[in-house]
């Protein structure tokens, strides 16, 4: 799916995003606290398999989240225009950060006060980007998402982020995170 400028539905976002990425969940039936993980621009790496073990063995459940399947970005692709800049901002991706938050929030078996974003680079960019933006600052225009809640952050209760991108056209640099 490549860019376009009508927004898409928060269900079909979820739905979108789900077919690509990846659940670690402890045994039992929860509520568990969960970390939304966000890769870089490069796209999903190893580490990101490795550190949503970590969380799963300290009783965290973690959602990797691959922003690019459902956009038929490829590698090459990402290499060559995402992080160039070319295309995905950050705060277009917050359209995938504010999906899960809402996913993640409808979810029996998650703690939804205790949601955490972890994001390296690009991702670090999407989470700053998201906690940067306030209701009413045009998120629907910005993520290219609808129907998102008044306070996509709702059960927020802490972001990792790891060497953030923060030049030209990033949100965070220029405004107070909400967080």
């Amino acid at each position: 799916m490549k860019p376009s400028f009508k927004p898409e539905p928060v269900d079909q976002r979820i739905e979108e995003l789900l077919r690509h990425s990846e659940l670690y969940k402890p045994e039992g039936e929860g509520p568990f606290p969960l970390v939304l993980q966000f890769h870089g621009c490069g796209g999903k790496k190893n580490l990101q398999a490795r550190w949503a073990a970590v969380a799963k063995s300290a009783g965290w459940a973690a959602l990797v989240v691959d922003s690019y399947g459902h956009r038929r970005i490829s590698k090459f692709e990402a290499y060559a225009t995402v992080c160039t800049g070319m295309q995905l901002w950050g705060r277009e991706r917050a359209g995938d950060l504010f999906a899960m938050m809402e996913w993640a929030r409808r979810q029996p078996w998650i703690d939804p006060n205790r949601i955490a974003i972890a994001g390296w680079s690009h991702g670090g960019w999407t989470a700053l980007d998201a906690m940067a933006m306030t209701p009413g600052q045009q998120i629907e225009s910005a993520t290219r998402v609808s129907g998102l809640p008044d306070e996509p952050l709702a059960g927020l209760a802490g972001a990792f982020v790891i060497y953030p991108y923060q030049g030209i056209g990033a949100l965070a640099p220029r405004s107070e995170e909400r967080r």
